[in-house]
């Protein structure tokens, strides 16, 4: 039995869950069973349509520290064989003491602090990167980075691009959308006369709290298509040539689909990363949202000029050093190393 703990809500949105949820279903492929461990049930029905097992266990999904004995708990019960743990919130202590009862692998966005678990993924790395390695350098810990290692869905696994592109742009900003950037994007998409009749695809997360505006604003505009929620986003991706997305998991997706886009952030590690995508030459990042959200709307809206009107070598050059990085089999290569540590605890 594989768990992974993680949670997913307005707050941090969906892409821990959707990461973890790919990995788990190669897992599940190699004959092994999964459960999701969580602090709530706000997005269990993201579980329930993937036909996976769940527990929520009533904790504070901002404090790890709080309900650990309910986690080793379920732990034992459910009989563990490896924990997958994914959350900016880990703690010291929550390492230390889970780890006394089951093998831990930790997908680490953050590279700040090193902590007591078997092994530690961070996927955002160049290969002339070495900031997790430096993190645990030392220890026994197993270290793997690069993005070959990243988990992407399935629909996002290598297959050819797709020539016949439906929008121009696609703008796709995470689950909530806390600082209102698809609505801000497309007042300025629809003000600006230099995109004239681009099609454009907007699609709003479960959370969206924009959701009415948004559809009220662009209704009498037949250009723009307004999706919510959907399960198909590799369909979407393969019909646009151009995109906007918050730096999470939605980056790699369009990397592996071969989509220029412009980026921001509203975390630190996304607009960390977002800077290196841009110093590496594989996006064009737009700032950090928390700070001033108008201002990153007019640096994606210069991005997406600059997109419109790239010329077809600069735009395939683009598309190849992205599609280099990321094949899409990243899930698999994780569940492999997951797989490992189950069977090193049973020798």
């Amino acid at each position: 039995m594989i768990a992974f703990r993680l949670d997913a809500n307005a707050q941090v949105a969906t892409g821990h869950m959707y990461r973890c949820m790919a990995i788990a279903k190669e897992c599940r492929k190699k004959g092994y069973e999964c459960v999701f461990f969580l602090a709530d049930d706000v997005c269990a029905d993201i579980l329930d349509k993937a036909g996976f097992d769940y527990c929520v266990l009533n904790l504070k999904w901002d404090d790890w520290n709080y309900g650990i004995d309910l986690v080793k708990k379920a732990v034992l019960e459910r009989k563990v064989d490896c924990l997958v743990v994914d959350s900016y919130r880990v703690t010291e202590q929550f390492f230390t003491e889970l780890h006394q009862e089951v093998p831990i692998f930790y997908l680490d966005d953050i590279c700040k602090q090193k902590y007591d678990l078997n092994a530690v993924l961070h996927y955002s790395e160049w290969s002339d990167e070495r900031i997790l390695q430096t993190v645990y350098e030392g220890t026994d810990v197993s270290v793997y980075t690069g993005m070959e290692y990243m988990p992407l869905r399935e629909g996002f696994c290598r297959t050819e691009a797709n020539s016949d592109k439906k929008y121009d742009f696609l703008i796709t900003t995470g689950g909530s959308d806390t600082f209102h950037v698809t609505l801000k994007v497309l007042k300025s998409m629809l003000a600006e006369c230099e995109f004239g009749d681009a099609t454009v695809c907007a699609v709003l997360g479960k959370m969206n709290t924009d959701a009415e505006v948004i559809y009220e604003l662009c209704e009498s505009h037949n250009n723009v298509t307004i999706l919510q929620n959907i399960s198909n986003m590799d369909e979407i991706m393969s019909q646009s040539k151009f995109a906007v997305t918050a730096g999470g998991t939605t980056v790699y997706e369009l990397m592996a689909s071969g989509i220029p886009f412009v980026c921001f952030g509203f975390s630190q590690d996304q607009c960390y990363f977002g800077e290196r995508l841009e110093a590496h030459g594989n996006a064009k990042y737009a700032g950090d949202a928390r700070e001033d959200a108008d201002l990153v709307v007019k640096n994606i809206i210069a991005g997406l000029k600059q997109f419109y009107f790239m010329n077809k070598d600069e735009a395939e050059e683009q598309i190849r050093v992205n599609c280099n990085l990321i094949d899409g089999q990243g899930a698999g290569r994780v569940a492999d190393i997951i797989i490992d540590l189950c069977e090193e605890k049973d020798r």
